[in-house]
């Protein structure tokens, strides 16, 4: 649930077929959660360990890898979505999120044509495209939000790169309610882990050597 009082929320950062219908629908359920989101080395681990994959695999033999991986990411996006979709409606968050192809974060139009490929056949409201904070992808952020496809900045390292993002979405979001949009919205995603190396390094000076601090990412 979102807190109130400082705006923050938890989101899972992982995804996985198994999970969605178990661990996923329970921290739904409990409230611990209002949002997930996801990443290709997230899906390609996933994939290569878990069975639950095995069927759809053998129905899509004959495709390239990305036609393979995005017939399987799509499906458990999709699942994903319609279990957060009750946090979505209550008016909380209750966004998944999937991101586009890496090799494209120096492709504006690419970026651009892919997240909305995918956030179409996705076809689910709650629903965020992770585009990469590069200069090319700023451009891609205010468009898509502009066509009403919510957006989360992915790859974020520094305060100007946070900014840079937060401008485009909200020029993009203000293009789409001036048109008569719905409900769109904007995600800044920062690495946590960075966070987390630099206190565990400070809690060792301290002399607290077991002591570690984090921001829980799934795992599996």
């Amino acid at each position: 649930m979102v807190d109130e009082t400082t705006g923050f929320s938890l989101w899972v950062d992982f995804i996985e077929r198994e999970f969605i219908g178990t661990k996923l629908k329970e921290m739904i359920a409990s409230e611990v959660i209002d949002g997930a989101t996801s990443n290709p080395s997230i899906f390609a681990n996933a994939i290569m360990k878990s069975p639950a994959y095995k069927e759809q695999l053998e129905t899509l033999e004959g495709k390239s890898s990305k036609e393979k991986y995005e017939a399987l990411a799509i499906a458990d996006i999709k699942a994903a979505a319609e279990e957060l979709r009750v946090c979505y409606e209550s008016g909380y968050e209750g966004y998944v999120s999937i991101e586009v192809d890496p090799f494209l974060s120096s492709n504006t139009e690419g970026t651009i044509e892919e997240g909305t490929r995918l956030f179409q056949a996705i076809d689910e409201p709650n629903v965020m495209i992770k585009v990469p904070a590069t200069n090319e992808g700023y451009a891609a952020m205010k468009e898509l939000t502009s066509r009403g496809i919510s957006v989360n900045a992915t790859l974020i390292f520094s305060p100007e790169q946070a900014i840079s993002a937060a401008k485009a979405m909200k020029e993009g979001i203000k293009e789409f309610e001036l048109s008569g949009g719905g409900r769109v919205e904007g995600v800044i995603s920062v690495f946590v882990s960075r966070f987390d190396r630099k206190l565990d390094a400070k809690l060792e000076e301290l002399g607290v050597e077991k002591a570690r601090t984090g921001i829980l990412n799934a795992a599996k």
